[in-house]
């Protein structure tokens, strides 16, 4: 059986912070250019995981 991993909110906020921290450049530099699709393979991998962290924020809604 598969083990299940309990994150708060507080947890995924922290995480967001942590990614947001590991660019190496402004986070509105790295928004035009994700929505550009000129990412490097770093930051695509930041993206990825930040996607995952906001769809997780999402998904636990006000609660």
């Amino acid at each position: 059986m598969s083990a299940v991993i309990e994150l708060t909110r507080e947890d995924l906020e922290r995480r967001r912070t942590e990614l947001l921290g590991a660019l190496e450049r402004p986070v509105e530099s790295f928004r035009e250019d994700a929505s550009n699709g000129v990412l490097s393979d770093a930051e695509w991998s930041i993206k990825e995981a930040l996607d995952s962290v906001e769809f997780l924020l999402g998904a636990l809604g006000d609660a």
